[in-house]
Order: C-alpha cells, then structure tokens, then sequence
C-alpha cells in the first residue's frame, strides 16, 4: 500500500473531516454517473483531478443538491473501461487485509495539474495515455518472465563459438 502526503485545493476535491479519503464522483464501467461516493481508490481521484482542472471545471459536487452530471463530451475523453479495470485492481485485498493501493492527498491551491497527476499516478504505480482523444489509466501490473533462456532453445550444431 502507498502513503502519499500531498495538499489538495479546496476547489478541486472536498474532502471530508477527520477521514483520508475524497468525495468524488463515481462513474461505472460506462462513464454512467452511478454516485458521489467517498474513496481512497486513485482511479477515482485521478477521474476528479482531470475533471476538475482540465475537462470540466464548472464540475460541481454539492452536498444537499448531490452531483451535476458529466456532459457526454466530457464523458467521451475517458476510455471508462480502462479506468474502471484499474479502479478493480486497486480494490483487491492483498495478504495482509489492505486493498493494493489507497490514496490521501493535499495539494496547494497552486499545484498544477500535471503535478497532481504525477503524485496521484506514482501513489499507485501507473501511468496515463491520451491516444485518439480518450484518457486511459494503466497500472503497472505484475507480469510474468518474458523468456527464459535455456539450451533446449538452441538447435544442434548451430552454435558456433569462436575466441
């Protein structure tokens, strides 16, 4: 699990007292608004930032009236599938009873976005991609050995050695 120390505007992102965690919004699968929930899952907060300072900065989150609703050009930058599966792999429990990665951050209200992504993207190992106008999410998950090398691999006699 990550621990990231950093200080959020109060414009960007309402977080709430005595908790480590932000209110955001919470679209599935399909960039469908489905809440405003409270989360320490860095799918979401990455969504917010861009939202927040790039996308959409008329975005509201008001406590009373809920959440306004993402416009569908809004909407189309994201590639939700990609963001949603991270947002999975971030939420599984690991051995010790802790989700994989979690976020709790403070950002200056100066802070760029580009510096805001980068803490956020570091916080849980993974990288942005912006290809044909849509904003994917990419953690940088465990993989297997690519290749082990081994003499089964080498035909007979065609490995010719010279000083």
């Amino acid at each position: 699990m990550c621990s990231c120390t950093i200080r959020l505007p109060l414009f960007l992102l309402v977080i709430r007292q005595c908790s480590f965690g932000v209110d955001h919004v919470m679209p599935e699968l399909f960039g469908n608004m489905t809440a405003c929930a409270y989360s320490t899952n860095p799918a979401w907060h990455f969504v917010d930032a861009i939202l927040r300072r790039k996308i959409f900065p008329e975005y509201n989150i008001d406590l009373n009236k809920g959440i306004d609703d993402i416009s569908a050009g809004a909407r189309s930058r994201f590639d939700w599938g990609s963001i949603y599966a991270a947002a999975q792999y971030y939420d599984q429990f690991l051995a010790n009873g802790r989700r994989r990665f979690a976020g709790a951050y403070a950002f200056a209200q100066t802070t760029t976005l580009a510096a805001i992504l980068e803490q956020i993207l570091k916080c849980c190992r993974s990288f942005q991609r912006e290809y044909a106008g849509k904003i994917s999410l990419i953690p940088d998950q465990t993989r297997p050995s690519v290749f082990t090398f081994s003499r089964s691999n080498i035909l007979p006699g065609s490995l010719c050695p010279s000083d």
